[in-house]
């Protein structure tokens, strides 16, 4: 999955062919079913605006798709973003309970690369603003930080995913993935200036907190092996 999140960054840089420009489109409760009903779009869901400037940043890159002369389908593409709070009441009908959420309108999704795209960077948003929540309270947590620019970061992500499986069962821990792009506040904070950067971060009970880098290899084991070690110390 990670590849091709990769390869889709790249397509979307390098331009092949025409360059076909949408808009974003603002949705609104006025103009939502017409719109919607056409089909060919993709919606993104907010129920805080504010909070992902930059996944809109992101999306309004991803509106200039590379396409052929003869792509039809990829032409009638479009984007959009509803906000919630507009429309608490369509939001709710629609089963939006998320932050964030997106969902595709049309007969059929012939663009299963963007999809996966955009799901993955979703999830990261909603990961980034639990790990915020956590940043100050009381355990321990496992953080990958990257930048989606950084080739190395994403050889990571793939033993990465090992990594929040092994843990996912585990309550002694957290993991979580950083984009740095769009969360340079928290970055900043722990002083991230190389990618792709792990740190185990661990907050008493009296509100000390104590960061452990990680200097290993990149793979899945030692990875593990490092929170693990310091899982066990710190309960100590």
């Amino acid at each position: 999955m990670f590849k091709t999140f990769y390869l889709l960054v790249i397509f979307l840089a390098v331009v092949q062919g025409q360059i076909i420009q949408n808009d974003l489109i603002n949705l609104t409760p006025e103009n939502f079913d017409q719109i919607a009903e056409n089909g060919n779009i993709f919606v993104v869901f907010f129920n805080n605006f504010e909070n992902y400037k930059k996944f809109i940043e992101m999306l309004k890159e991803i509106t200039q798709v590379s396409t052929t002369a003869d792509d039809e389908e990829s032409r009638k593409l479009k984007f959009g973003i509803f906000d919630c709070n507009e429309s608490s009441l369509i939001c709710n009908n629609l089963g939006i309970s998320q932050n964030v959420e997106f969902k595709f309108y049309g007969t059929i999704n012939k663009w299963p690369a963007l999809t996966a795209f955009l799901t993955q960077i979703i999830e990261e948003i909603l990961q980034e603003d639990e790990l915020i929540s956590l940043l100050d309270k009381p355990g321990r947590l496992l953080v990958l930080y990257k930048i989606i620019t950084c080739p190395f970061c994403h050889d990571t992500l793939e033993e990465w995913q090992h990594v929040k499986k092994y843990f996912s069962n585990n309550d002694k821990i957290k993991v979580f993935t950083v984009d740095c792009t769009r969360r340079r506040p928290i970055c900043k904070k722990f002083g991230i200036k190389k990618y792709p950067k792990i740190k185990f971060i661990y907050n008493s009970i009296d509100n000390h907190q104590t960061v452990f880098p990680y200097e290993g290899d990149r793979s899945y084991k030692d990875i593990e092996k490092f929170a693990n070690q310091h899982i066990h110390a710190t309960m100590n």
